[in-house]
């Protein structure tokens, strides 16, 4: 990723300091540290991949560049993809804990004094669970493998309380 971040979105080489690397590597959710930041530019350097004329690196030659952004393209995918399931678990665990929650209040007074707004809670609790996963995503719940069976379920809870 620290290759990629010398090249701009053509493909083109882009002289960057080491600041603004370390500000794309962070922003990319890549988290190394001083020190493995300087490792990596020491042996890049070190190998002829990188150059650094006046305090800013760049890669040292065009086709590096072009092939930087061909071998990169895979891993930006991964990396995006980890990233909205680490958000939508993240999503998941707390609408679980808040449903969780709301279930032992129940559990606690015996009945659900306010049943119907209880159930149009969990409806809009729901709805507001496919919302943000269409968000994070970019695609429906339905098109999510395993993602509709916990708000299904979540749902069906609320229509049982009837």
């Amino acid at each position: 990723m620290a290759l990629y971040s010398l090249i701009d979105e053509n493909g083109a080489r882009m002289p960057k300091s080491r600041l603004e690397l370390a500000n794309d590597l962070n922003i990319r959710g890549i988290e190394m540290g001083d020190d493995g930041l300087d490792l990596i530019l020491m042996v890049l350097e070190g190998s002829g991949v990188i150059e650094k004329p006046a305090q800013r690196y760049q890669i040292t030659h065009d086709y590096l560049a072009e092939r930087v952004k061909e071998k990169s393209k895979g891993l930006l995918e991964m990396i995006e993809g980890r990233r909205r399931r680490a958000a939508i678990d993240r999503q998941r665990k707390e609408d679980e804990e808040r449903r969780k929650k709301n279930q032992s209040k129940i559990e606690k007074n015996g009945h659900d004094p306010d049943a119907r707004t209880a159930i149009a809670r969990r409806k809009a609790d729901a709805l507001h669970i496919q919302d943000r996963i269409q968000n994070i995503t970019g695609k429906s719940v339905s098109a999510i493998p395993n993602a509709a069976s916990p708000l299904t379920e979540f749902y069906d809870l609320s229509s049982a309380a009837r």
